[in-house]
């Protein structure tokens, strides 16, 4: 819990699958320093463009709750992909939904109405894929202050004032 996994320019000879827990992905920002970009929960797999281009890390990852990782070692794939080139598929198909999720979150950050705005990060930061939502209830192990980065809101448009709609309850600090 609270640990982190691999930081920005870490060197990356594994891949990761969430077991159970989850992860929160941080990339940083030249105005605004880190920001809490995706959750991932059981099932993802993350890691695999720096690992498998044997480049550095360009995010960090942060285990928020109490979480079990399998790693795939950068060795053991390739020599997994030599024995089995079938597989190659495998990791284009895992590269390829990554990549629809993280255009998910960018055309997240194009909605104009706070409020939708709103909603629509925090389905897809529960886990809403394009035609997919998760089956039940989702805690989303972020504070009001990284949800408010996360959605490119202010606290005050979140918390709201006399002017403004109140969006999230502040009596709730995590989501």
């Amino acid at each position: 819990k609270n640990r982190t996994l691999f930081d920005i320019e870490d060197s990356a000879s594994e891949i990761y699958c969430v077991v159970s827990g989850c992860a929160v992905i941080t990339v940083p920002h030249p105005v605004q320093g880190m920001l809490h970009a995706h959750v991932m929960f059981a099932g993802r797999w993350f890691g695999e463009p720096a690992a498998l281009g044997k480049r550095p890390r360009i995010m960090s990852v942060v285990a928020r709750r109490p979480t079990e990782l399998l790693a795939l070692s950068q060795t053991a794939i390739i020599d997994l992909l030599k024995s089995e080139p079938s597989l190659h598929w495998l990791f284009f198909n895992l590269m390829a939904w990554n990549v629809e999720e993280y255009m998910l979150h960018a055309v997240d950050l194009m909605v104009v109405d706070p409020r939708i705005r709103l909603c629509s990060r925090l389905l897809t930061l529960g886990g809403r894929l394009l035609n997919y939502l998760p089956p039940g209830p989702v805690s989303i192990p972020l504070t009001q202050e990284e949800l408010a980065a996360a959605s490119n809101m202010s606290m005050a448009t979140n918390y709201g004032n006399e002017q403004e709609t109140h969006l999230l309850h502040k009596h709730y600090p995590n989501l």
